[in-house]
């Protein structure tokens, strides 16, 4: 082989090894690169994601730096406030890095706690208790009281009374306009009228007399109407306020009120909790 071509295929091999990297590096950059250049287009979990994988590689400030950014853009504070003390701690922060840091951990600890949580006890007589962001555990003045089911016991006698009202009045028109009558048909009317005064049973009673005193007709103007209105709303009403009556569920109640303490979900912007609200 001559010196020319040796040469030639030398140059050649070498442009290829610096080319080569480089092309690499253009079309995939280093993590800790990739994670700043999407903490610049605001990608928060992205930039988050990739810091991450890089500080695994190699421990380096600025990989520390994008973190904390990503964190406090996310709304994890504590996550946030400790990046920004281990980045200046490390003195390579820029003076804009370093006032920008600053005035975030100054925002951050002047922040409210996050909300406490409630954490149920698996028993009645256990008391409820919450736990801190710092993990100190403090008891609160709940406990569980068994008590008859509300909510069924309101629908049932809403229900019942609904029912029982609609027969009492259309009962008592009917009764007032027919009773006085001298006919046999009135006075049958007057009495099927005057039985829907029966609580509960009053739909079924005057169901069956008035086929007995009027015929079968009777069945489909009288008795099936009744007993598929006012008589089936005052039964469902009265079963559910017996279910509602025998059935016991614990309610959070502060001693030393009768008052229950309600709790529902709270869903706010970057997070969330339990609200809790009830007469103290």
């Amino acid at each position: 082989m001559s010196p020319v071509v040796r040469r030639s295929l030398l140059l050649g091999v070498f442009g290829l090894g610096c080319w080569g990297p480089s092309v690499a590096w253009a079309q995939e950059p280093p993590p800790e690169v990739r994670a700043t250049q999407l903490l610049e287009q605001q990608r928060y979990s992205e930039a988050l994601q990739q810091a991450e994988a890089a500080y695994q590689q190699r421990e380096t400030p600025q990989t520390l730096y994008v973190m904390a950014v990503a964190h406090h853009r996310l709304g994890h504070g504590p996550q946030a406030l400790d990046l920004y003390r281990r980045f200046l701690v490390t003195g390579s922060a820029t003076e804009a890095q370093r006032g920008s840091c600053e005035a975030a951990i100054q925002a951050l600890s002047a922040a409210p706690p996050a909300p406490t949580v409630l954490r149920l006890p698996t028993q009645a007589s256990q008391p409820y208790a919450s736990a801190s962001p710092d993990g100190d555990l403090r008891l609160l003045p709940v406990r569980a009281v068994p008590r008859r089911h509300g909510p069924l016991i309101t629908t049932g006698v809403t229900l019942l009374s609904v029912g029982y009202g609609s027969s009492v009045f259309v009962g008592s028109m009917l009764a007032g306009f027919l009773g006085g009558g001298t006919s046999t048909s009135n006075q049958h009317f007057g009495t099927g009228a005057m039985l829907l005064f029966i609580p509960v049973l009053g739909p079924l009673v005057s169901g069956i007399y008035m086929p007995a005193t009027e015929g079968a007709a009777a069945l489909q103007f009288w008795t099936l109407p009744w007993l598929l209105t006012s008589g089936a709303m005052q039964v469902t009403g009265l079963a559910l306020t017996l279910v509602g009556l025998r059935t016991r569920r614990n309610v959070l109640v502060v001693p030393g009120t009768t008052e229950p303490l309600n709790l529902a979900p709270l869903a706010l912007i970057g997070g969330g909790g339990v609200l809790a609200s009830g007469r103290f």
